[in-house]
């Protein structure tokens, strides 16, 4: 994470939409959600050479997942309108109806240990950071002032990054740290 250098790169392998991921701390596996129409599939990957250790299904749709460490338990939403926390082995134990209403597209997410956070986009206007508690209470939208799309979000360290799509003739990836602090986001240098 201090040079942001690549580390490794997989086989090719089956991963759907590859919408969202995450790490699993304490099983050691990446969780990749396919999304889209195969949102009740999850894949396993093997952090130390990238090779699918297994597909899973799991009883609900996911687009965007999350890990705790503490709690160890997941954050799983598909298509913004519900939130769901796993369990370690991915069963439901409380599921919240997103009550939050941006009119933003549904990308990933991310958390810490009190939130979870939803990068929403409006491409080519703004983000928002879409802010839920543990316990499904709506705490607050945080606008992202950037035009790219936002597709997921992760904290590091207590730092927090934001992955945005780069597209035209560029087509890719940008990483930005961001700082959210009250109601709007400081954008750092890639």
């Amino acid at each position: 994470m201090t040079t942001l250098g690549l580390v490794l790169t997989s086989a090719k392998f089956y991963g759907g939409h590859c919408n969202d991921m995450t790490f699993d701390t304490n099983n050691n596996y990446i969780v990749l959600a396919h999304g889209q129409s195969e949102g009740k599939t999850l894949t396993l990957l093997n952090p130390e050479d990238l090779t699918v250790i297994k597909d899973i299904s799991i009883s609900v749709g996911s687009g965007a997942i999350t890990y705790d460490e503490p709690r160890r338990n997941y954050a799983i939403s598909q298509g913004g309108s519900t939130l769901y926390v796993a369990d370690s082995s991915f069963k439901v134990l409380r599921s919240y109806t997103r009550t939050d209403k941006t009119g933003y597209t549904a990308q990933g997410m991310g958390s810490d240990t009190s939130y979870i956070y939803f990068p929403m986009s409006k491409t080519g206007v703004d983000n928002m950071l879409v802010t839920y508690d543990w316990y499904g209470k709506h705490i607050k939208d945080i606008r992202v002032n950037e035009p790219l799309e936002s597709e997921s979000m992760f904290s590091y360290n207590g730092r927090y990054y934001v992955c945005f799509y780069v597209g035209g003739s560029s087509k890719g990836a940008a990483l930005y740290t961001v700082e959210p602090e009250r109601e709007y986001i400081y954008i750092q240098n890639k």
